[in-house]
């Protein structure tokens, strides 16, 4: 296959698997509508929506990771032929979609040039040494946050943030036994400020995650809400839409620019980074469970099993993690 195509082919898979986390993750945040598709299919709704929706995520964030890749395109041509049979059954449409991803799968697997599962893959693993603020390191961040926001849409805040943790130990490069081990400190460059080593073992690796991808995408994420759907964010909490929202905006990107920094800034600045976010949601925890006190306030992002992962043991945890990296920083 000529080396175009194999280039043209890896591009599709990325841009594919784009596409099936938005399908997915439509499945999981709007099933009601989907229910009625699944209806004039002769598919049952309930589970089945849930589960076809995890499986799409899965298989969509699989297919846009190098070493995963391969895998990832099997399993989707398998998934393309399981829904173009129902689909076709059913006379629908939509099948000619399925049989035209099955088609470029299978054109992708055809192509490729890399082992099923390239341990050589993680190279591209996108929290990578940052050699500098670069224009091409700048590129590579971009389309990370891009990916997590459209991630975190998906599958919602709990499993998104319970997740980076298991991403961050999936990189061998954030772990003490990796055949390469961690790269030293004493690799970084000259400028205090800046540092382009990998993270020294596990736990700076689940720390820059959570600061680079839990914190600096939740805070656009929030900036989002804020800004563009302001009475949404606010008709969730059960409270009236205010113009303070738009200085809790630009509060939130603060947040957000800030974590995203710390793939390139480490040391004291990631104690700042964790220590000002965690505060804010010490007391907006506060805020929450004294509105449910005293008005009852029941809404669902104002008390719940979200509120308290999200304002208690979120910035717990991260302290923590900050607490032990210092630690073992002064130990070593």
């Amino acid at each position: 296959m000529p080396a175009w195509l194999r280039q043209a082919a890896q591009w599709l898979a990325i841009l594919i698997g784009i596409g099936f986390i938005v399908g997915g993750g439509a499945k999981l945040n709007d099933p009601a509508r989907v229910a009625e598709l699944f209806a004039s299919w002769g598919l049952p709704g309930g589970g089945l929506i849930l589960a076809a929706g995890w499986t799409e995520v899965v298989l969509g964030v699989a297919l846009l990771n190098r070493p995963t890749r391969p895998l990832a395109a099997a399993g989707l041509a398998v998934w393309m032929v399981l829904w173009g049979s129902v689909q076709i059954a059913a006379g629908s449409a939509a099948a000619v979609a399925s049989v035209v991803v099955l088609a470029l799968m299978a054109l992708y697997l055809l192509g490729r040039s890399e082992p099923f599962l390239s341990k050589d893959g993680w190279v591209e693993s996108p929290l990578g040494p940052a050699p500098s603020p670069s224009l091409t390191a700048v590129h590579r961040i971009v389309r990370l946050v891009g990916i997590a926001f459209l991630i975190r849409w998906a599958v919602g805040g709990i499993t998104y943030w319970l997740a980076l943790p298991l991403l961050s130990l999936a990189d061998p490069r954030a772990r003490d036994d990796s055949p390469n081990g961690p790269r030293s400190r004493d690799d970084a460059p000259a400028d205090p400020l800046i540092h382009a080593a990998a993270p020294a073992g596990w736990l700076e690796g689940v720390l820059l995650h959570l600061l680079v991808l839990g914190l600096g995408v939740s805070g656009l994420w929030s900036f989002v809400g804020h800004t563009f759907m302001s009475e949404t964010v606010s008709r969730s909490v059960g409270w009236s839409p205010s113009p303070f929202q738009r200085e809790l905006a630009f509060y939130h990107l603060a947040i957000g620019v800030c974590g995203i920094a710390c793939w390139w800034i480490r040391d004291h600045f990631w104690l700042a980074a964790a220590a000002i976010p965690s505060l804010f949601l010490y007391g907006a925890g506060w805020v929450h469970l004294t509105d449910f006190l005293e008005h009852g306030n029941a809404a669902p992002a104002n008390w719940g099993f979200s509120v308290l992962f999200g304002n208690l043991l979120l910035p717990t945890a991260i302290l923590v993690l900050v607490w032990m990296r210092y630690r073992r920083t002064a130990d070593s």
